[in-house]
C-alpha cells in the first residue's frame, strides 16, 4: 500500500498520524522458520540481522509491512507500521485500527521496531521542525490495498523560495526553446545566483519563453557567480518555486525542485530592482 501525496494539511479523529521515513520500503514474510525479505519491488533483500530477528518472533507466520532505515551508526533498523497476514490468516481485509492492535501484540526487539502514532496538534509542524521528510496520515477505517491509495496521505516538508529570473541556457538535444532558467534571491543589496530551473514547463511554455528572453536579452551580464548559460536577460518575471530538499554543500543552491507554484509575467519593482545587477 502506498500513499497519495496531498498539499492539504488537517488533523481529525478518523485519523493517525505517523513519521514518513526515508529508507526502503520491505515486507517481511516468516513461514515457520522460513524467512523472506522483498523490496516494493518484489526484489528479494538480505538484511541477515533484520531476518535473524524475525525468526525469533513467537509467531507460525505473519507478513509485516514497513520500513529499513540506517541510523547514526549505519544499524539497519526495521521499523514496522502494519500487518498483512498472522496465524494463519489474512487480516488485510480489517480496518487499519484492528490490524495496529495485531501488530502492537507481536513483540518487537532490535532491530526491529513499531511505528508510534504521532499526537501533535499540527504533526507536520513537527515534522519539518525535527529534520523529518514528512508524515503520513492513515485513515484508521481503511483496510490494506495492494495499489496507491487514499486511503494514505503523505505531507511533505518541502522549503519554498521565490526566485527572480535573471537569465536562461540553450537548450540541448530535442529540447526546444531554452535549457533552463538561471534564478536567484536578494540577500539585503546582493542578487545571488541561486540555481538553474529546467523542470515543470511544457513545450508551449518553453517557446513562449524564450521569445519573451530573445527580446530583453542585454549584451553584457554581472552574476554574483559564475555561471555557463546567459545570465543576460532582463527581468521580467519572479517565480515561487516549491523544493523538497536543499543541498546544504553548496550554500543555498537549489537540489530537487519538484514544481511551480506560480508564475507571474510582468515587470515587478522586484524584477526592476534586479536590472541592476545584470
Amino acid at each position: 500500500m502506498a500513499a497519495t501525496l496531498t498539499q492539504e494539511r488537517f488533523t481529525g479523529p478518523e485519523w493517525i498520524f505517523e513519521r514518513k521515513l526515508d529508507g526502503i520500503r520491505m515486507l517481511a514474510l516468516k513461514n515457520g522458520t522460513d524467512v523472506k525479505l522483498y523490496s516494493r519491488n518484489r526484489l528479494l533483500q538480505y538484511h541477515p540481522a533484520v531476518a535473524e530477528a524475525i525468526v525469533k518472533l513467537p509467531v507460525r507466520d505473519v507478513i509485516l509491512d514497513g520500513e529499513a532505515v540506517w541510523n547514526s551508526t549505519s544499524r539497519i533498523v526495521y521499523h514496522v507500521f502494519d500487518i498483512l497476514w498472522l496465524e494463519g490468516r489474512s487480516v488485510i481485509p480489517l480496518a487499519l485500527d484492528a490490524r495496529r492492535a495485531l501488530l502492537k501484540d507481536v513483540p518487537l526487539r532490535a532491530p526491529l521496531a513499531h511505528v508510534p502514532e504521532i499526537k501533535d496538534d499540527k504533526p507536520w509542524e513537527r515534522a519539518c521542525r525535527e529534520g523529518w521528510e514528512g508524515v503520513i496520515a492513515k485513515l484508521r477505517t481503511s483496510p490494506y490495498e495492494h495499489r496507491r491509495s487514499s486511503y494514505w496521505l503523505k505531507m511533505k516538508c518541502e522549503a519554498t523560495q521565490e526566485l527572480v529570473v535573471g537569465g536562461f541556457t540553450d537548450p540541448q538535444g530535442s529540447r526546444v526553446g531554452l535549457g533552463a532558467l538561471l534564478v536567484g534571491y536578494f540577500d539585503g543589496d546582493d542578487f545571488v545566483f541561486s540555481g538553474k530551473i529546467g523542470t515543470g514547463f511544457d513545450t508551449k511554455l518553453l517557446l513562449d519563453l524564450r521569445a519573451r528572453l530573445d527580446k530583453l536579452e542585454i549584451p553584457k551580464s554581472r552574476p554574483t557567480i559564475t555561471c555557463s548559460g546567459r545570465l543576460g536577460a532582463e527581468p521580467f518575471a519572479h517565480r515561487d518555486y516549491r523544493m523538497t530538499k536543499l543541498d546544504r554543500r553548496y550554500s543555498g543552491l537549489m537540489s530537487s525542485v519538484v514544481s511551480v507554484a506560480a508564475v507571474i509575467v510582468s515587470v515587478s519593482s522586484l524584477s526592476r530592482r534586479v536590472a541592476a545587477y545584470i
